[in-house]
């Protein structure tokens, strides 16, 4: 009886590691996007117009330099054209392959033009800086002056001093000297802070823990340009 047990224990261990040297572990699906990172394409550079170009003529070729890809995905541009440096009036917005689009712009009109890069995974790089130019209408003995574009403080960031530099861009195809009213504050719109500064920069004291709204005005002796809403928060 016990040899038969016996017998019958060692069919039984035989019968279930039968083949199973034979079977091969699963093995995981290779996923070939799997850890990697689709990087942004260069942000282009601005060729033509150049800033703050006075045309002669409507219609234009805007030109600017081919972007890189480090991933060397295909690459396509948007360029948008405004009558403001905000481009919250925007008049042309388009998607090209190529560096360049050839436009009909309205004459008697300043604009201001940008341009981003686009990869075929749809990252896009940061657009250019705004680049102004004036289209030539009918002959006038002054021309109104650009909006002031914004250098520092960007708008939106926080900085972390009781004192900031505030500090713009202004141009004029006259060349007309030009005075600046500034404008600051912890409201929306902001307060007139000072009027007919001639220099393009100004520190002011700020207090920490507040958001202030700021924008700037320029002008010649005939005309003013108004300039947008910038913000910064400070922070201890």
């Amino acid at each position: 009886m016990k040899s038969f047990q016996y017998i019958l224990c060692c069919l039984l261990i035989l019968s279930c590691s039968s083949g199973g040297g034979d079977e091969t572990p699963p093995q995981p699906n290779p996923d070939p996007d799997s850890g990697t990172e689709n990087n942004p394409p260069s942000t282009p550079s601005l060729s033509f117009p150049s800033k703050d170009l006075l045309c002669t003529q409507s219609e234009l070729t805007f030109e600017w330099g081919k972007a890189n890809d480090p991933d060397g995905d295909t690459i396509n541009y948007q360029l948008q054209i405004s009558t403001n440096r905000s481009f919250t009036a925007l008049v042309e917005d388009h998607m090209v392959s190529t560096n360049s689009k050839t436009l009909v712009m309205e004459a008697g009109q300043d604009y201001y033009w940008r341009v981003l890069a686009i990869d075929s995974k749809n990252t896009k790089s940061q657009f250019t800086p705004s680049w102004a130019f004036y289209v030539e209408g009918e002959a006038t003995t002054n021309y109104v002056p650009y909006i002031p574009s914004l250098i520092s403080p960007l708008s939106g960031i926080e900085v972390r001093s009781g004192l900031v530099t505030l500090e713009w861009e202004g141009s004029d195809i006259d060349n007309d000297p030009l005075k600046f009213d500034l404008y600051l504050g912890t409201t929306n719109p902001p307060v007139l802070f000072e009027t007919d500064l001639s220099q393009s920069s100004i520190e002011v004291t700020v207090e920490i823990n507040r958001e202030y709204y700021w924008k700037v005005h320029v002008k010649d002796d005939i005309s003013t340009s108004y300039g947008g809403i910038w913000t910064f928060t400070v922070l201890e």
